[in-house]
Formats: C-alpha cells, sequence, structure tokens
C-alpha cells in the first residue's frame, strides 16, 4: 500500500462504524513515510470483528508510531478471534485512549518491535514479549517461541476456529492456507479441489 503525503487510512475500510467484519484480512507493506493507518480499519465505532488478521511489513522511513495492528481508534468495538502480526505498528491492537471500552478475546499480536496495548478487556489473549502494557493486569506475555505452540492459547477453539504448525508458525485460521505457503501447498491445493469434483 503506497500513500502519499500525511493520511488516514484502513487496510479495507476507513470508517466502520455500527457494523460487523467477519473473515477478513489485510497483507501488505506500508510505504508512506507519514500515515496514520489501521491494520484493517482507521476507525471503529460500534462494530464487532470476528476472525479477522493484518499482517503489515515497513518500508524503511515509515513512521511506526502512527500505526495500529487492527484499528488505529475504535470505541464501543469487540475483536474476537483476531489477530496482527508483523514488525511496523506501534499499537498492537488499537491506539490507547481514554473510554474505548473495548474488549479482545482469543486474540493475539505477534509483533516484531516494541507496541503498546490498548485500555480494554482481555480474555484469553496472547501477546509476544516485545509488547508493552500500558494498563494494569494483562497478563498473555509469552516468547517468541510460546507464541508457536498450540498449548499457549487456553480456551481457543483448535477444532472449528484456528489451527497450528507446531513450532513452526503461530496460529492461523482454519479457512485460510497456512503459513509459510509454497508452491506445493497450493498445487496440492488444486489437486484436492479438481479431485472432489
Amino acid at each position: 500500500m503506497n500513500l502519499s503525503g500525511a493520511s488516514h487510512a484502513g487496510g479495507l475500510f476507513n470508517i466502520f462504524e455500527k457494523s460487523k467484519m467477519i473473515r477478513c484480512e489485510f497483507r501488505g507493506n506500508i510505504f508512506s513515510a507519514d500515515v496514520w493507518f489501521g491494520g484493517l480499519v482507521y476507525g471503529a465505532r460500534n462494530s464487532m470483528f470476528e476472525e479477522c488478521s493484518a499482517k503489515m511489513y515497513v518500508q524503511s522511513g515509515v513512521r511506526k508510531e502512527k500505526i495500529a495492528g487492527l484499528a488505529n481508534f475504535a470505541y464501543e468495538t469487540d475483536f474476537v478471534n483476531c489477530y496482527a502480526k508483523g514488525d511496523c505498528f506501534n499499537y498492537a491492537f488499537v491506539a490507547p485512549s481514554a473510554n474505548q471500552e473495548l474488549s479482545f478475546s482469543n486474540c493475539y499480536v505477534f509483533a516484531e518491535n516494541n507496541c503498546s496495548l490498548p485500555n480494554a478487556t482481555f480474555v484469553n489473549c496472547y501477546f509476544n514479549s516485545n509488547c508493552v502494557a500500558v494498563v494494569e493486569d494483562v497478563t498473555g506475555f509469552v516468547s517468541p517461541e510460546e507464541m508457536k505452540q498450540q498449548e499457549t492459547y487456553v480456551g481457543w477453539d483448535f477444532d472449528e476456529i484456528w489451527d497450528i504448525e507446531e513450532g513452526v508458525g503461530t496460529p492461523y485460521f482454519r479457512y485460510a492456507l497456512p503459513e509459510p505457503v509454497g508452491m506445493f501447498a497450493l498445487l496440492l491445493l488444486a489437486l484436492m479441489t479438481v479431485r472432489k469434483r
């Protein structure tokens, strides 16, 4: 994604209000040097995100302090079974601010740089040790190695929603292809699809 100048943008939508987003993802590189950006949306209010993810990586010169994993700002919004990965966001899920009334259930952040958590309620959420809590009583900080083990994610549904390749990568959605995906995996998926017909 290449945004010129000082911008406000989201990976999928700019403003998301009184809506529900299900099974959506954004993957991309951020090129703009001065952008307020949210991985899924720039801003959300009175909304819900379910089984959504954002993976973002930065190009040189981008100001990470303006980038959030899922939404740059959010109020009265729930995130269920969501995750953010990458190296270019300063805020784990959303930027912290007062009176947000946010809740996160079965979510995780895998950041390659330090990132701050918002003021929110967290249930069964996990963060690699690079994340920094800005509210008290936030638990779930684990090592990058622990984030690649299914046993870390207490209370998660690994039968219907999540899957993981033990020791290789962090959890991904069962409806999506595992990471990393090679040409062999894509060929196998194509053959399975043809065989079902």
